[in-house]
């Protein structure tokens, strides 16, 4: 017997019924790139048009759509959900490392950055936040203007 009790299987796939068994493992587990975990994506426009600017959210802006099912977590504690995909938009309120937060869609602002649009599940509080500062970094289904 091999050391640590470990003992061979009876019995080996044949190489074919492996490739076979991994191609279809492949095409049933493996999640789209552009998908984040758990990612809802029923309905959600495709892809985002090549003129950003078409794609910010001025402060004020009705909130957009929600695509995604994600949910996520602040990166750090005092992250502000503001009113419009920038930081001179005001704050909405605070979310807190911790907090659970429901991922609605993302949007680029005019000077490229990424900005998820997130309900805070604690405090029922929406709003934008810069999308590197929050877990998955944000949203992967883009919000359709």
């Amino acid at each position: 017997m091999p050391a640590f009790g470990l003992t061979r299987p009876a019995a080996a796939l044949a190489p074919a019924a492996v490739l076979a068994l991994a191609t279809a493992l492949l095409a049933v587990a493996a999640p789209s790139a552009s998908a984040s975990p758990a990612a809802s994506g029923a309905g959600a426009p495709a892809e985002p048009p090549a003129d950003v600017s078409l794609l910010h959210y001025p402060c004020g802006t009705s909130a957009p759509t929600d695509y995604d099912s994600v949910v996520g977590y602040p990166r750090t504690d005092g992250l502000n959900m503001r009113t419009g995909s920038g930081v001179t938009c005001p704050s909405n309120g605070q979310a807190q490392r911790g907090d659970r937060l429901d991922y609605h869609c993302y949007t680029v602002n005019r000077h490229g950055d990424r900005w998820t649009y997130v309900r805070n599940v604690r405090t029922g509080v929406a709003g934008w936040v810069d999308s590197s500062l929050i877990s998955y970094d944000g949203s992967m289904l883009w919000c359709e203007r």
